[in-house]
This record gives C-alpha cells, sequence and structure tokens, in this order.
C-alpha cells in the first residue's frame, strides 16, 4: 500500500525516536540495564559427596534469590517501558502547527521531534532520511547532512577556540549555542523549496 511522504516522514521519526530512547541518545536517558547480566554461570558441582549435598540442600535457597533478582528485574524494565510511553504520549499531546506550506521545516514542526533533547547523530538520521522521502535520493546526496552537521560543529569549535586556549578566566568571549540539530534543520529548511505532496 502506498503512503504518502508525509505520513512515511512521520512514521520515520516516531521509529528514529523510540531507538533513541532505547538506547541512550535521547537526553531523556531512558536506557534499560538488566541486572541479572551481572550472574555469571550455573551450578559447578562439587566432587565429594558431602559438599553435594550441602549443594543440593541450598537449592531452595538459591531458587528465592533467583526469584527475588527476577523480581529485581522486572520492576525496573517496568518502569522503563512506562517511561518510552510516557515519551510516546508527550509526543502525541503536542499541539500540531497547521500546515501553511509544504516545506521540510513545517512538516518536522507537525511530525518531528524535539531535536533539542536528541543527540546531532538522531537528527542527522532523521533529517537525511527526511530529505529522501520528500524530495529525491540524488537531493540528499547533494546536501550532505552529515557534512553540513560537521560544518556546524567546526565554526561553533572555531569561534570558541581562542576562549578555550586562554583558560576559563581569559580575556575572550565564550560563546553558547543552540544545539547543533535546531541549526541544522533551519540550515536544511533555507536550502530546500517546498516539495511535492504525494504518494512515494
Amino acid at each position: 500500500m502506498d503512503k504518502s511522504k508525509e505520513a512515511q516522514c512521520a512514521e520515520i521519526a516516531a521509529k528514529l525516536r523510540r531507538e533513541a530512547a532505547r538506547n541512550g541518545s535521547y537526553n531523556g536517558g531512558y536506557v534499560f540495564n538488566n541486572p541479572l547480566d551481572r550472574i555469571a554461570g550455573g551450578i559447578k558441582w562439587k566432587e565429594s559427596a558431602g559438599d553435594r549435598t550441602r549443594q543440593v540442600l541450598g537449592l531452595p535457597l538459591v531458587f528465592i534469590i533467583v526469584s527475588a533478582m527476577a523480581l529485581y528485574t522486572l520492576i525496573p524494565y517496568l518502569i522503563h517501558r512506562y517511561r518510552l510511553y510516557q515519551l510516546q504520549r508527550e509526543y502525541d499531546k503536542r499541539p500540531q502547527p497547521e500546515s501553511g506550506s509544504n516545506t521540510f521545516g513545517s512538516l518536522w514542526r507537525r511530525h518531528g521531534f524535539d531535536e533539542d533533547k536528541y543527540d546531532k547523530d538522531v537528527c542527522v538520521e532523521a533529517y537525511s532520511k527526511w530529505v529522501e522521502v520528500l524530495y529525491d535520493k540524488k537531493t540528499c546526496d547533494d546536501l550532505d547532512i552529515k557534512r553540513m552537521a560537521v560544518d556546524i560543529a567546526t565554526r561553533q569549535a572555531k569561534l570558541n577556540m581562542p576562549y578555550s586556549e586562554a583558560g576559563c578566566f581569559g580575556e575572550h568571549p565564550h560563546f553558547y549555542f543552540e544545539p547543533i540539530g535546531r541549526t541544522l534543520l533551519r540550515d536544511v529548511d533555507e536550502r530546500l523549496g517546498e516539495y511535492k505532496v504525494g504518494l512515494v
């Protein structure tokens, strides 16, 4: 079944939001670390009959400990899943601005995510996929969004170089910039015109 370009872009953004939340690329830090991963190995049976008997008698205690550890794992996992659910609800409740034009930026404001809360790499991946869907592969390759992000980071670093070299109490000013994802969004939107509405 064919989907509209806008629907496909919304699905890409939702998928990347979930992946970023799972792998820690989201600044909310919703990463689940399984505490049972630290338990190594299985039972190593002793050679003597007395030691083996003590091991068998200790099995109920081991069962209780393992059950407690399983419960200890279940609770953080449920909390993790609830946080992912909250993240999706937060996105769903976000007010959707009316579409004034068919530009990359206006569609991003309707279906994208808050670029301040995600790593630059997540934003670069999302922008690249969206440009490929909305325009075409050639436009995406010509634009080279990854290179644009590197250029923005380089410009920001060069402006703060005198401050860094002089130390934090030097005579040079320190400049604070908006997140690279937001600057990149504005640059991409300025370079691209309106996209053609249609099915992918």
